[in-house]
């Protein structure tokens, strides 16, 4: 057994969202559940919490940087572009070129056409 204090951060993330699900709430709401996940824990957590959405019928709220991630797993998006707060299916998020704006004059782009984040 390891205590907090002597685990990875990665390996603490782990433990957080376990707690998180132990709760077996119909509501679960994760703050950058893919923060210290190495990208093996990042996909698996992603098919985890795909399965229990779509079979378990959760509802799961996430906030994340992890666009590749969020593109794949989620049904919608909020994007902040401050002042501004938008939802939109994830389809509809990709065509409305929300996306490429919030790239606008920053050293990366996003691809629509394969939903990717590449360096300009």
């Amino acid at each position: 057994r390891k205590t907090m204090d002597r685990m990875s951060d990665g390996e603490c993330q782990r433990v957080m969202i376990a707690r998180a699900l132990a709760q077996d709430t119909p509501v679960i709401l994760l703050d950058e559940p893919t923060t210290f996940l190495d990208l093996p824990n990042r996909y698996e957590l992603a098919t985890l919490l795909g399965r229990l959405a779509h079979d378990e019928g959760k509802c799961i709220l996430f906030s994340t940087h992890d666009l590749d991630v969020a593109l794949s797993l989620c049904d919608g998006i909020t994007l902040i572009d401050t002042p501004y707060l938008h939802h939109l299916p994830c389809d509809e998020m990709v065509r409305s070129g929300l996306i490429e704006r919030l790239f606008a004059g920053e050293n990366a782009c996003f691809d629509a056409a394969t939903r990717t984040v590449r360096l300009r």
